[in-house]
């Protein structure tokens, strides 16, 4: 009896070990398919995500039969919605706008600002930003307030072109003019072209190139310091520049965005700004974006989204920069 007592005593203390090891083996497999489950998940949502970021998206894609989401607002779904895809969204880590003097970056610029400080805080820099913030006023403020043939060329400059626009007018519009008692062989408007002047552009001396180069650089700094960054710009010497950008900008997740304007609007918003070189918008219409690529971005042409701002709102260009961020597959 004894012998027979010990034996079920071990038979039972086997099926104790067998259902223990049976039951750890069912608790790992179920965290094991979870964590499967919720890596998936965040990889169909765009990115990899902690836990904590991962499950309000989950209980968003899965809540719409449950009875407080059909509670809830119509605006209130759309927040919901809202937050839960931006939450997903790899946001660039600089988003370059390229576009002719009052064509409407900086308001783009502030409106994607604005729309993302819930999201991510992306820093602003440009050639704006460099001209009248970083430089001395000798480098290019003194130009811009200077006659066209007074202007010190190893720094930023107006290059005036002839034609077409009487001088007086000119002047009396924004101060783009000559000044009648300079002798200067070098001045901008010379011979039977100095009584006109059609438009200008701006140029880079020797000192300003190595400026701009700073202004390039900087930015790459910033984003390499794990900053987002808005690059508000003009490539006002063409296509080398934006070319330049691309490449310091390769390495980084980086959107491009084109500004285009009708050129009637453009030359409405120059002359009702004030503080700009009248005739500049024209001749920056057409230099600043390149009609044919030779760089190292292929297919993808120069810009991976363009923008009239003469024909959509500013509500609506700052739209159409977020859909393309957020439809972006990498």
């Amino acid at each position: 009896a004894a012998t027979a007592a010990m034996a079920a005593w071990r038979r039972y203390r086997r099926r104790c070990y067998l259902i223990r090891w049976l039951w750890l083996f069912v608790i790992f497999s179920v965290l094991f398919l979870t964590l499967t489950a919720l890596s998936l998940v965040s990889t169909r949502l765009g990115r990899s995500s902690t836990m904590t970021q991962l499950l309000p998206r989950i209980i968003s894609m899965t809540s719409s039969n449950s009875r407080w989401y059909r509670c809830m607002s119509m605006d209130s779904r759309s927040q919901l919605s809202l937050h839960c895809h931006c939450r997903s969204v790899d946001w660039p880590q600089v988003i370059y706008i390229n576009g002719p003097s009052s064509s409407g970056k900086t308001t783009l610029r502030k409106g994607l600002q604005r729309r993302l400080r819930s999201e991510v805080t992306y820093l602003a820099t440009g050639i704006d930003i460099l001209l009248r913030e970083m430089l001395p006023d000798h480098c290019f403020l003194e130009n811009d307030r200077s006659p066209i043939n007074k202007q010190d060329t190893d720094w930023f400059y107006w290059e005036a072109q002839g034609g077409g626009e009487n001088l007086a007018s000119s002047k009396a519009s924004c101060g783009l003019y000559v000044d009648s008692n300079s002798n200067d062989d070098n001045s901008g408007s010379k011979n039977d072209n100095s009584n006109e002047i059609r438009s200008v552009t701006l140029r880079a001396g020797i000192k300003a190139r190595t400026a701009w180069q700073g202004l390039v650089e900087s930015t790459v700094g910033l984003v390499r310091a794990g900053n987002f960054v808005i690059v508000d710009d003009v490539c006002f010497e063409g296509s080398w520049q934006l070319e330049k950008w691309k490449q310091h900008l390769s390495p980084f997740h980086t959107i491009f965005v084109g500004i285009r304007c009708d050129l009637d609007v453009l030359q409405e918003r120059e002359r009702a700004r004030g503080d700009r070189r009248i005739g500049s918008a024209k001749v920056q219409a057409q230099l600043v974006h390149p009609t044919s690529f030779s760089g190292s971005s292929g297919e993808r042409g120069w810009y991976d989204l363009e923008v009239s701002t003469s024909k959509l709102n500013p509500e609506e260009c700052v739209d159409a920069v977020l859909n393309a961020i957020t439809s972006r597959k990498h």
